[in-house]
């Protein structure tokens, strides 16, 4: 997942002179930490917050999510590292197709989110012909998956948190660090 976030203009011009004094694999290595720690918490914030449209038990993507956050910096970059692809997809958005079988099987009742068609040993296949779904998978008379080709995902910017917020947490965070420099001024 790659997303870039320029925080420089944001600086005054006050803070920008006092960074200039510092390493910058140092001051790299607080500006990732600060922004994996603030997409961490948003992520968590999600799992919060975001409840499961059908109604069922919730799973753990967005904890996944947060656990796959980390971040590197060296001398000239800071990053934030989101091993999680469905996080990418839900920011960007995209197409998801099959890969081993002909159909996708969306949930279609709260029993069935969270788990795979598998994980029932009394579901049977019905045709149905509408404008997406290509069948069904049910249990009794209830549908619990419909059987598509291919689902879109629109993007989701609210998947992470906004520039802004970036911005002030970062800055804020920098501002902390440069205040308990030895010999700065309000340094504790």
């Amino acid at each position: 997942m790659s997303v870039t976030i320029d925080i420089q203009d944001q600086l005054s011009p006050a803070i920008g002179q006092r960074l200039q004094n510092m390493q910058p694999a140092r001051l790299h290595t607080i500006i990732a930490r600060a922004a994996s720690n603030l997409t961490r918490d948003h992520f968590g914030e999600l799992a919060r917050d975001r409840p499961n449209k059908l109604g069922g038990k919730r799973t753990p993507f967005w904890r996944e999510a947060r656990r796959a956050t980390t971040h590197k910096a060296d001398e000239s970059t800071a990053k934030v590292v989101i091993d999680h692809l469905g996080a990418a997809l839900q920011y960007f958005g995209g197409d998801i197709t099959p890969v081993e079988s002909t159909y996708l099987s969306i949930p279609a009742a709260p029993e069935a989110h969270g788990k795979g068609p598998r994980e029932f040993d009394d579901l049977e296949y019905r045709p149905y012909k509408g404008p997406k779904a290509r069948g069904a998978l049910v249990q009794g008379e209830e549908v619990m998956y419909w059987l598509v080709e291919s689902v879109h995902l629109d993007p989701d910017p609210d998947v992470l948190p906004t520039e802004q917020a970036y911005a002030e947490h970062i800055l804020g965070v920098l501002e902390r660090n440069l205040a308990s420099l030895p010999g700065r001024k309000g340094a504790a």
